[in-house]
């Protein structure tokens, strides 16, 4: 049994002939009444003689009969009407077989990329096409990636194949629009034949599965930084304990960044999911250094193409760090008595200034003689320069003058200084004299005459004053 099909003889496709070659022993009768009978394929055949009554064949022309490997089963006879021994049924000598096959064959495809992402690609990735057809094609299919040709595997009858593509620059990365799209593929219609010869409609250019793989040879860049610290003072200075925050936005979405501030992993953060707008948090501590807040960001688009490693903002500032208290170079007491600015009493001011060794944001919890210091008694005369006043009411202690405050930085740090005396005494008690005696140089001193000099002697339980103007008048 054998078929005129020009794809291969043991199959048949519409409109091919399928025939049975007889050879016998003896003429073949061939009339009405003695002639072959059954069926091929479940529907009648015709006859034709060979050069004599020997040799026949048997034949049908493919049209509405139903998909399968041709059955078969014929009775014959002889010249003198004698019946054949047996029918010609199912299994020739030579073990031939013919299948109808009208039908083209369905195929499927798949394509992927060897990227983390297999839906991705970038330049050196291979991507993959696999077609998988529901019967055995004639012949391996002729496959362009991208439009470049690619080598089906196996290149024999098969029904899978897989074709590969390495990326290279150049290849297919966005439309007509500049929109990204995915690597086009073609399987020739005309090689997706299959051993009867069928051939389907169209070229296959999609995948069944929904897979696709998008080229991206382009890196992602940053389009935006900024960096700022949640600072109670200043979102551009950093004390220990403060949260320093990087925001920043990428050209694409990426895998998630890597960043480093002050050398350290930092916590990143996409919160709204579109992988495109980030931040990296640190809480900063004491083993950090001073100064300009440094930081790294490293990032990857989604297909694994590095961007160019950022570490400076684009817009706003910089955050500096700084985690040394203020340092107190000088503290200086002084009272508002012209005569003895080292005394003070009931009346006068006794004011307290500070320098520090860096520009200070406020002082605070002031007090001179355990006195509350506020509001315009606290006053800044540079930044690192700042002045305390108290007038005394006559309330206090005699004594050495008490102080004591907190000197805050511009970050926040702060440093406590309390001193239980001072360069100013006070002294609010009035002098009691304790001798006060007169006497003259008189031989009776008791008694003065002319040219006779008089002497007062006073004395007191403190210090007194000495007075250009204080004279002796006699009454």
């Amino acid at each position: 049994i054998i078929s005129n099909n020009g794809t291969n003889t043991a199959y048949a496709t519409t409109d091919d002939e399928v025939k049975i070659s007889i050879t016998a022993s003896e003429p073949l009768a061939n009339t009405d009444d003695y002639g072959f009978t059954g069926l091929m394929a479940a529907l009648p055949f015709e006859t034709r003689a060979g050069s004599d009554a020997t040799e026949w064949e048997l034949y049908i022309t493919v049209s509405t009969h139903a998909e399968q490997i041709v059955a078969y089963s014929i009775a014959y006879y002889d010249e003198n009407y004698n019946l054949g021994g047996s029918n010609i049924q199912n299994t020739m000598l030579d073990g031939s077989t013919v299948k109808i096959d009208r039908t083209a064959p369905i195929v499927t495809a798949s394509i992927s990329s060897n990227n983390t992402t297999n839906t991705l690609a970038i330049e050196d990735d291979v991507v993959t096409l696999v077609i998988s057809s529901d019967e055995v094609l004639n012949a391996a299919p002729t496959i362009t990636i991208d439009g470049n040709a690619a080598t089906p595997n196996p290149t024999t009858p098969a029904d899978s194949y897989s074709a590969t593509r390495t990326m290279v620059l150049g290849d297919t990365q966005v439309d007509g629009d500049g929109d990204p799209t995915p690597i086009p593929f073609v399987v020739t219609k005309e090689t997706l034949i299959d051993r009867a010869g069928n051939v389907p409609d169209v070229n296959l250019t999609t995948t069944n599965d929904a897979s696709s793989v998008t080229f991206d040879a382009t890196a992602p860049t940053i389009t935006g930084i900024t960096i700022e610290s949640d600072n109670a003072l200043d979102p551009t200075l950093a004390m220990p304990g403060d949260v320093v925050t990087i925001e920043f936005y990428t050209s694409d979405p990426t895998q998630e960044p890597v960043a480093k501030i002050v050398t350290e992993d930092a916590l990143e953060l996409n919160d709204n999911g579109d992988q495109v707008s980030w931040s990296a948090t640190k809480t900063m501590d004491a083993d950090d250094p001073e100064g300009v807040v440094e930081f790294e960001i490293d990032f990857n688009d989604l297909a694994g193409n590095p961007g160019v490693t950022v570490d400076d903002i684009m817009s706003g500032d910089d955050v500096t760090y700084d985690r040394q208290a203020p340092g107190i170079t000088s503290v200086v007491v002084t009272s508002s008595n012209t005569d003895f600015p080292t005394l003070a009493k009931s009346g006068q001011i006794i004011s307290v200034v500070i320098n520090a060794d860096v520009p200070l944001s406020s002082i605070t919890g002031a007090s001179i003689e355990e006195n509350n210091i506020t509001g315009t008694d606290i006053s800044e005369i540079t930044s690192s320069k700042w002045k305390l006043s108290y007038t005394l009411d006559g309330s206090e202690d005699d004594g050495s003058a008490s102080y004591a405050f907190t000197a805050t930085d511009l970050a926040g740090n702060t440093t406590d200084v309390s001193e239980t005396g001072s360069d100013v005494t006070i002294d609010n008690t009035a002098p009691e004299l304790t001798f006060v005696g007169i006497e003259s140089d008189n031989s009776n001193t008791g008694y003065a005459k002319e040219d006779n000099t008089v002497t007062l002697t006073i004395n007191s339980d403190s210090d007194l004053s000495e007075d250009d103007d204080l004279a002796l008048k006699v009454y």
